[in-house]
């Protein structure tokens, strides 16, 4: 009888576990099933608006290299929107595409931002769009930042830029979102003084920045740019698509860019994001380590490498730049947008030197062997 009940009891355990470990199972499966489609949705999402994305970034990044890199502002500042009486074709123009380029490009990530809010695309560094969603943080973070009042747009007023220049297919709002036309634009511009209003920290900047010399460089716009750049790169590896090719010249205090924050020297006591040449690095006409360089066969004479061994390298501890996740690191690499610090130094401990390399492409060296 004793045997009995203890045989019907381990039948009963056994039941129940097996009962347990059935929905155990069944809930995994479900939970991972659910993830599957999230991350299904998320990156149809993300593919829906890539395109557009990169249109709009490369827009505003071609607007930028013109205001920095050729003086476009002061072009800018002799043709200011005055009053609804001045001729559109003729004064108001540039700073009216000026707007229009950074509304649409907001317009874009407010559609993005708006279509993924509940699909969770902040919760793993490695998940579709964790590149895309990590650079848009850190542009929207450029120029929210106060350490200058020209060209500050606050977090609300991106979104209101992106909200008033976004319209919908359909009349009830219930079609694709998408960005209103530059036509559309400068009706709602020179009919809303309200719809205007918005942007005036685009309009104040430029002409807050066409009064200064023009060698003065705008560094909220300049990092912009930068980031743009690194966005071109994740959404147009290849750059087939893009017409602005790569970043402006110059590496501003703050930046975040894969040009400028991926490898520092490190500069003694302070620790900062680097220093300038040394003087005999500048007497070896061997250029400086930074973004767009490969390692050249060419060895240096042992006098000469005592001149360019540079002080040591070291990876960028920025909290925000190392976390662009492997695709945004391997597109990088593809596109020699940087060369990993530990690799450089590596190289410069076995003699080798470094040239330029534009997207990819060495500079030839001089009869002598160096770098030009």
């Amino acid at each position: 009888m004793i045997d009995v009940n203890i045989v019907s009891i381990a039948v009963a355990v056994l039941a129940l576990l097996g009962t347990v470990a059935q929905a155990a199972l069944t809930g995994w499966f479900s939970l991972h099933s659910e993830e599957k489609k999230r991350q299904a949705s998320l990156r149809a999402t993300f593919s829906k608006y890539h395109d557009p994305l990169h249109l709009a970034a490369d827009d505003l990044s071609v607007k930028l290299i013109n205001i920095i890199s050729y003086g476009f502002v002061h072009e800018l500042a002799e043709h200011t929107y005055i009053g609804p009486n001045d001729d559109p074709g003729v004064q108001g123009y540039s700073v009216k595409h000026t707007s229009f380029v950074f509304a649409q490009f907001f317009a874009w990530v407010n559609i993005l931002r708006r279509d993924t809010e509940f699909l969770r695309p902040h919760t793993a560094s490695g998940s579709a769009g964790a590149d895309v969603i990590e650079l848009l943080a850190r542009i929207r973070s450029v120029l929210r930042s106060g350490f200058h009042p020209r060209f500050q747009i606050a977090t609300g007023i991106q979104s209101a830029m992106g909200e008033i220049a976004t319209t919908s297919d359909s009349l009830d709002g219930k079609g694709q979102m998408r960005c209103i036309g530059f036509a559309a634009f400068c009706e709602k511009w020179a009919t809303e003084p309200a719809f205007r209003t918005w942007f005036d920290p685009i309009v104040q900047g430029v002409r807050d920045l066409a009064s200064q010399p023009k060698d003065v460089a705008d560094n909220r716009l300049l990092i912009l740019q930068h980031l743009l750049s690194d966005l071109i790169d994740v959404l147009d590896p290849e750059h087939i698509h893009s017409y602005a090719k790569g970043h402006c010249e110059g590496r501003p205090p703050r930046c975040m860019c894969t040009k400028c924050a991926t490898i520092i020297f490190r500069a003694g006591e302070q620790g900062g994001f680097g220093q300038e040449l040394k003087e005999p690095w500048k007497q070896a006409q061997v250029p400086f380590p930074g973004p767009f360089m490969q390692v050249h066969s060419t060895r240096p004479s042992a006098e000469q490498s005592k001149l360019t061994r540079p002080p040591q390298l070291v990876q960028s501890h920025h909290p925000r730049s190392a976390s662009l996740g492997e695709h945004k690191k391997q597109t990088v690499l593809k596109t020699g947008s940087f060369v990993q610090s530990q690799q450089l130094a590596e190289q410069w401990k076995s003699g080798t030197s470094v040239v330029p390399v534009l997207r990819g492409k060495p500079a030839p060296p001089t009869s002598t062997g160096k770098a030009v």
